[in-house]
């Protein structure tokens, strides 16, 4: 009689490596992928709320120093200069005082901030309050 020696099936087959290679590389391709498109939207995130911040803060001390009654019977916009231009650089900020209720109550002015930034395109906040007597 002929004495067979059993085959061992205890290794993978270098298809089966090849095979498994191929989808961890996919996963880690997806992977990747995701991390760097979290890591762009949370900087777009964090530059955003950086010029609301900002936006808020003039629109408070514009709050603060608006004429009451309303004298603009155009819209007056000015430059401001930022609380911390270093947070944003490159940003610039306008403010806009007019007076859309002079008719029926002259001491109501509408104060609005623009905040102008780039994220790594242009880019603007815009933040605005009813403010008098």
């Amino acid at each position: 009689m002929k004495e067979t020696r059993a085959r061992s099936d205890a290794g993978f087959t270098v298809v089966e490596i090849l095979v498994a290679l191929v989808v961890a590389m996919l996963i880690l391709t997806a992977a990747s992928q995701l991390y760097s498109l979290t890591q762009t939207s949370s900087g777009s995130a964090q530059r955003r709320a950086k010029a609301s911040n900002m936006a808020y803060d003039l629109m408070r001390q514009a709050q603060q120093t608006a004429p009451a009654p309303c004298p603009y019977s155009t819209p007056n916009t000015t430059t401001v200069a930022l609380p911390d231009p270093t947070a944003l650089p490159g940003a610039t900020a306008s403010q806009t005082i007019s007076c859309p209720y002079a008719s029926t109550n002259p001491n109501l002015s509408l104060i609005t901030i623009t905040v102008n930034y780039n994220n790594p395109e242009p880019r603007s906040v815009v933040r605005a309050i009813v403010t008098g007597i």
